[in-house]
């Protein structure tokens, strides 16, 4: 019997939910669907392939903080549940390469769809599409009020610019973002010393990771922004700032 919507919604954040509490994860950190992945017992010839969903689990695990080794146990564990399992090695190599490098599976990856609950339910799904199919910022970003808590400024670099790097470099919704504050400037609509501002104020309630880059041309280094997915609800002392 066909799954329905409901189950699909439940099983998947059931499945995230147990793996959190199994591998002492912070709860609602992990994305359903990798949650959901984590409880499915791959064959081979499974797609994604046995080698994908070992990247995107430990890619997944990197992203929300956690180290190496424990990427390497919970992936370990997930693989010897498998219908057929991989080479210790394999998978150790697969952990490796997960954290020398910078993957990033977005929401729109083919790899993820078959483990999706929907982008209309999802905290962490960042894209939905409006009229003309053009992407937009999520509903939760609304939905906790922070269009009014947050100065234009801040808003403009937001919305605008860190939204439409993410889909340009094709990082997904809370990649690192590496780039000049000229160019965040350039999709914001403002001036840099206007982005310095708004990189400063998201930082400060919660709504980014930011390390300021340095300009001077005989070291210069690009910023480093990442978005904190899923977006978090502003705190008591900005909600009433909210009000006033």
């Amino acid at each position: 019997m066909k799954e329905s919507v409901g189950d699909r919604i439940y099983r998947t954040l059931e499945s995230a939910s147990d793996a959190s509490k199994t591998y002492d994860l912070n709860v609602g950190s992990l994305r359903p669907c990798v949650g959901a992945m984590l409880k499915t017992r791959f064959d081979k010839g499974s797609f994604p392939n046995r080698s994908e969903a070992c990247l995107i689990i430990a890619s997944e695990i990197k992203r929300i903080g956690r180290d190496e080794e424990m990427a390497l146990t919970i992936v370990s564990e997930w693989n010897a549940r498998n219908i057929q399992s991989k080479r210790y090695s394999e998978i150790r190599s697969a952990v490796a390469t997960a954290y020398r490098r910078d993957y990033d599976y977005s929401c729109r990856s083919e790899k993820l769809k078959a483990f999706c609950m929907g982008d209309d339910i999802c905290p962490f799904s960042t894209y939905i599409k409006g009229k003309g199919g053009k992407s937009r910022i999520n509903w939760s970003f609304f939905e906790f009020d922070w269009q009014r808590i947050l100065s234009n400024v801040a808003k403009d670099v937001y919305c605008l610019a860190l939204i439409e790097l993410e889909i340009r470099r094709g990082v997904g919704p809370g990649g690192l973002i590496i780039e000049n504050q000229n160019e965040i400037a350039r999709f914001a609509g403002i001036t840099p010393k206007s982005v310095r501002k708004g990189l400063s104020e998201l930082t400060r309630v919660g709504l980014i990771k930011y390390k300021p880059g340095v300009s001077r041309k005989w070291e210069f280094k690009a910023s480093e922004v990442r978005r904190i997915i899923p977006i978090p609800k502003p705190g008591k002392i900005l909600l009433a700032k909210r009000e006033k």
